[in-house]
């Protein structure tokens, strides 16, 4: 057979070249290397780069065949093993960046391991709880213009197209819900055992455990009565007329 393998700088070329020819040619050194070091240091080769033995590589700087990036004190590696790639570092001090366009789009804090995405977060439907035994326990969206939260399999609160806003159970609020646009406009809790409604900046109706309270006019309408008494044998009643 002709076939050969050489190196060496070759005609017309700087550098050094690793290359192959099927038929003994040398004629074109360029178009038959497999692997080219520049004079720079830059090397490029035509095909695959095969690292380890197909053998299993966790997170372990100090194990073979993984591609390694040696830092100031450090190292950056990608490693293979049966259940995941696994992109990392071995330095608490120093972040994990992936961008694009030399911008960072995630960030993965080395100290705390908190992630940090530069756009938006896109999913498809639900974002789980991770450890929790059931996988029962979630958010986000059963359909189009549709959020929900589901804890321990059942809807706690969805929100639809309409944006009505269903709970399936309590809602705790620390003291008052205000009227959007309108701030001094409330209902809430201003202390232990009472209930208050304020509109315009003043109270207007005071609950506590013992008594109700208006500031203003009470209005009921004609026909409509005041009881008073548990049977309600007392009243006030206006016909329209009398």
């Amino acid at each position: 057979t002709n076939a050969e393998w050489f190196m060496g700088s070759g005609y017309g070329q700087s550098g050094f070249n690793v290359g192959y020819a099927a038929d003994g040619s040398q004629s074109s050194y360029s178009a038959q290397n497999k692997l080219s070091i520049s004079t720079g240091g830059n090397a490029t080769f035509a095909g695959n780069v095969d690292l380890g033995d197909s053998s299993n590589i966790g997170m372990d700087s100090s194990a073979s065949g993984q591609l390694q990036v040696k830092g100031a004190g450090y190292t950056g590696a990608i490693a293979l093993d049966s259940t995941a790639m696994r992109i990392y570092h071995n330095s608490s001090l120093r972040d994990l960046v992936l961008g694009t366009n030399e911008v960072a789009r995630l960030t993965i804090a080395g100290a705390t391991g908190n992630a940090t995405f530069a756009g938006t977060l896109t999913i498809p439907s639900y974002i789980y709880h991770a450890g929790d035994p059931s996988s029962d326990t979630y958010f986000g969206f059963n359909g189009n213009d549709n959020f929900t939260v589901v804890t321990a399999g059942g809807n706690g609160l969805v929100i639809d197209s309409n944006r009505n806003v269903t709970f399936t159970g309590n809602v705790t609020i620390p003291s008052y819900i205000y009227h959007a646009g309108d701030a001094n406009t409330n209902f809430g809790f201003s202390a232990n055992d009472t209930w208050r409604v304020q509109t315009g900046a003043t109270d207007r109706l005071t609950v506590t455990d013992t008594s109700a309270t208006f500031t203003g006019d009470v209005v009921i309408v004609d026909n409509k009565a005041l009881m008073l008494g548990t049977g309600g044998d007392a009243f006030f009643k206006h016909d329209g007329s009398n």
